[in-house]
């Protein structure tokens, strides 16, 4: 048999615990559209991070100078290197133009201008998420000497495809 319950107040229902929302767990490439470049002992310090930007978004190299003398860093974009599935191709860079800017670099403590090595990303949909690439600095003495060389990274994302 049931039971009648009287009349009257309704009992509210238990108010439910708030649960704290995880956040999503990205998987995409954090951006990273500038880097530091480090000159020490007439040489590139390796340790640069891996440029990571966007189709038509900025590249940008800070170069730090450690030395008593002033360099010039050059990006040749001749010497860049699109890694695909399918290898590797010579050549194939994501600039905007052929001929990038030679970047001055004054004596110790010096760093270079942001305006003379900020560069733009070409219009272009990536074959794959990231795009990679590799691109050479050289490291040029007062007489355009090459001195020496070093091959960071570049990698170009296509935000619209980041999984999230």
């Amino acid at each position: 048999m049931r039971k009648h319950k009287p009349a009257g107040k309704k009992k509210k229902p238990a108010k439910r615990e708030k649960t704290r929302r995880r956040p999503h767990k990205k998987t995409a490439l954090s951006l990273n559209p500038t880097v530091t470049i480090t000159i020490q002992n007439g040489v590139f310090v390796r340790d640069a991070a891996a440029l990571v930007t966007y189709p038509k978004g900025p590249a940008q190299w800070i170069v730090v100078n450690k030395d008593a003398v002033p360099y010039t860093v050059n990006i040749d974009t001749a010497k860049v290197v699109h890694h695909t599935p399918h290898g590797d191709v010579p050549g194939d860079h994501p600039f905007n133009t052929n001929k990038l800017r030679p970047i001055p670099v004054d004596a110790t403590g010096g760093d270079n201008d942001p305006a003379d090595s900020t560069e733009r990303i070409k219009k272009f949909k990536p074959a794959q998420n990231p795009d990679s690439y590799e691109y050479t600095l050289d490291l040029m003495d007062s007489t355009g000497t090459t001195i020496d060389s070093y091959d960071p990274d570049l990698d170009v994302i296509d935000p619209g495809a980041a999984k999230y």
